[in-house]
């Protein structure tokens, strides 16, 4: 027991022996440090923005997928090779470059220093045409119109009710009521999402009572009114997947009746027909 006191003892005279640390902080001299770095940070910053000011453009890239050329974009900008590069308005560049480029979806412009200009770019890919008496006008997915066009190869023809005004950059004006734009929009939704949507050829909404389609440019798809629209799809599909027989070219079906659907087949060798 005594030999523990002692140890004790002793280790307790070895904390008393131990100095303690007290550190000593020059206030005045640390916030004068302090001051002295936020003021040089703040001057680099400020030689900088000066600098920034008298920057010329001297060179520009473009990046993203689209039918333009380079050159093209940088034309229709309006801009030219010694602006001052970070004086430029960009929002009022963009909207100049929307305008002179209708197969642009969107453009934005970002400096590099010290004298490069960026422009990304995403392109608009045609995917439908409206025909509006007599003049084609190419839709992107989301039916903004591209421009007119003459080679409509590849492209899905859409007829759309009471067709008022095409404007390029625009979703064309069509409808006699909000409730018939809404409708014929959603329907046409609908086909987008279908299995067999790649193999339009056309859509014929100027109906909603009569809506047809017609795929591979050789069986039109009667579908009647916006009623049951999604199993008048699954009819179609299962007809185009699994029903249509051998030497088959081309046919009208009619699923007006989803549960009883028709199909009139036209054939290659001798035009035979039936209905299955």
């Amino acid at each position: 027991m005594k030999d523990r006191a002692t140890q004790a003892e002793r280790k307790q005279r070895k904390r008393k022996k131990r100095p303690d640390v007290v550190i000593l902080v020059n206030v005045p001299k640390l916030v004068r440090f302090i001051a002295l770095l936020v003021m040089i940070v703040l001057a680099i910053l400020t030689v900088l923005h000066l600098i920034k000011q008298v920057m010329p453009l001297k060179s520009y890239a473009v990046e993203g997928i689209s039918v333009y050329e380079s050159v093209d974009i940088f034309n229709a900008s309006g801009l030219k090779m010694g602006d001052l590069l970070y004086k430029i308005d960009e929002d009022a560049v963009e909207e100049r470059i929307l305008d002179a480029c209708p197969y642009l979806a969107s453009v934005e412009l970002r400096p590099i220093f010290p004298t490069k200009l960026q422009f990304s770019v995403v392109g608009r890919s045609a995917r439908w045409y409206i025909d509006v008496s007599g003049t084609k006008y190419a839709l992107d997915g989301d039916m903004f119109v591209m421009d007119d066009v003459g080679d409509v190869k590849g492209l899905t023809k859409l007829i759309l009710p009471n067709v008022k005004t095409v404007l390029v950059g625009e979703v064309p004006r069509f409808g006699e009521s909000e409730s018939e734009v809404k409708k014929t929009l959603e329907i046409l939704a609908q086909i987008r999402e279908s299995s067999f949507q790649t193999r339009l050829s056309e859509v014929n909404l100027e109906s909603r009572w009569a809506i047809s389609v017609e795929v591979d440019g050789s069986y039109r798809i009667l579908m009647g009114d916006a009623s049951d629209f999604s199993a008048k799809l699954r009819a179609v599909e299962e007809i185009l997947t699994s029903h249509l027989p051998e030497g088959c070219v081309g046919g009208e079906i009619d699923v007006s009746m989803p549960q009883n659907p028709a199909f009139k087949p036209i054939y290659s060798s001798d035009g035979e027909s039936n209905t299955p």
